[in-house]
């Protein structure tokens, strides 16, 4: 069973999305941890860009602050903007 306790950090497996029908309700990300399956929301407007960084089959790590949220990835250290910084201008 997922853990609801404020502020706990839980890994579970992408297990699919599910899309609205109505265009401005959100849709969900639904994951398997443990033995529950979670349902996050999500703004129709970032689901293609969660589906290519968060594939079917994935291990995602979850935060629960009242509701639960993806936790994002670390971008890695070749891509930081302080690298870039003095050759922009």
């Amino acid at each position: 069973m997922a853990c609801n306790a404020y502020g706990s950090v839980i890994k579970g497996e992408v297990a699919g999305y599910k899309h609205g029908w109505i265009p401005m309700s959100p849709a969900l990300m639904v994951v398997k941890a443990g033995g529950d399956m979670i349902k996050i929301p999500i703004d129709q407007r970032q689901v293609k860009f969660i589906q290519k960084e968060y594939h079917v089959g994935d291990i995602v790590e979850l935060e629960y602050d009242g509701c639960w949220h993806i936790m994002s990835r670390l971008a890695p250290e070749e891509s930081k903007i302080q690298n870039f910084l003095h050759n922009t201008y």
